[in-house]
This record gives structure tokens, sequence and C-alpha cells, in this order.
């Protein structure tokens, strides 16, 4: 069975930029393991002699914006180009080489949850990694034993090992309520 990031590559990379996944924030990891794929992605990044530092501190900005819960941002090419101190076009030139070096899925029409349409970003493991293969490979290089670097897909993809909270029953108005 193929893994969820390796279609959305495929997908992503289909030449024409019109069949951009929507799914890849699906298969961002969940949990605790989100923060350390997002460390995963920016060393990665930080030894890729494709990627020059413009795109380096692009790719870093957005993935401050990188939203835990839907695994989007949507920060805009202005947003990013003001807290770069970069012109717009920069940045645009920056992202093109990003998603060309498969860190990130540009989607150019993506509802926000406010509502509001624009374009958004999802980050994606590079090349014909796995997001396994990438924490793998950071942990290992930041001394973890090889036998438990591997993250396992229940540990990647749940949000939490504890039970979900009991659901919120709306009784009416507290006694103090008027």
């Amino acid at each position: 069975m193929a893994h969820p990031a390796s279609k959305i590559r495929q997908e992503s990379r289909g030449g024409t930029g019109h069949r951009q996944n929507r799914n890849a924030a699906a298969a961002t990891p969940r949990g605790g393991l989100f923060i350390e794929a997002k460390d995963a992605l920016r060393a990665r990044a930080n030894i890729d002699p494709r990627l020059g530092n413009r795109e380096r501190v692009v790719l870093n900005h957005v993935l401050r914006f990188i939203n835990h819960d839907q695994g989007y941002a949507w920060p805009g090419y202005a947003r990013l180009a003001a807290g770069l101190r970069m012109t717009v076009r920069s940045v645009q030139e920056a992202v093109t080489r990003i998603v060309a070096g498969g860190y990130l899925v540009r989607i150019t029409t993506h509802r926000n949850p406010d509502g509001r349409v624009g374009v958004a970003f999802a980050m994606i493991p590079p090349d014909d990694m796995t997001w396994a293969d990438l924490i793998e490979g950071d942990r290992i290089a930041i001394g973890h034993d090889a036998a438990t670097a591997r993250p396992s897909e229940t540990e990647l993809y749940c949000q939490s090992s504890e039970d979900p909270p009991e659901p919120r029953v709306d009784t009416g108005p507290l006694e103090n309520d008027h």
C-alpha cells in the first residue's frame, strides 16, 4: 500500500499545476510528531543543494504558519513578504522552487477557516521519502538509536494515545444564569 504522502507528491508534481492535491494536510503527522516533522523538514531543507538561502528562509517562515489542527498555512504572499522584508515576487519565486523541491504543496484556491479563499500551503516530505523516513533520519542524525528511531504509523497520524474527551451535553441554563 502506498503511503499517503507519495500520492500527494505524485499529484502535486503533475507538471501543469492543475492537479494540486488537497489531501496533503491529512497526511501530515499529528500529535507530538507534528513539531518533530516540521523540524525534520527544516533540517532536510538546510542540507538540500537545490534550495538556496532565500528558499530556506521562506520555507522556515511558511512552516511557522502551518496550523496543527488543519495542517495548512494561509499567510498570503504579501504577509510573507512583509514578515521577511522581501518583495512579493521574490517570495513567489522562492515558493515555486520550494514546491518543485517537494517540501510544500501550494493550493491556489483554498478556503481557510474564516471562509476566505486564497493560497494555502501544506508541508510534505521531500523526494521519495515518507514522514517516517524523514523523522527517522533526523532522529538518527541527532543521536537516537537507529533501532528505535522510526516512528510507527500510529504515532504519526493519531492525535494522542489518550481517550477522546467525553462530549459536552448542554443541559440548559445554570442556576446562576439569569
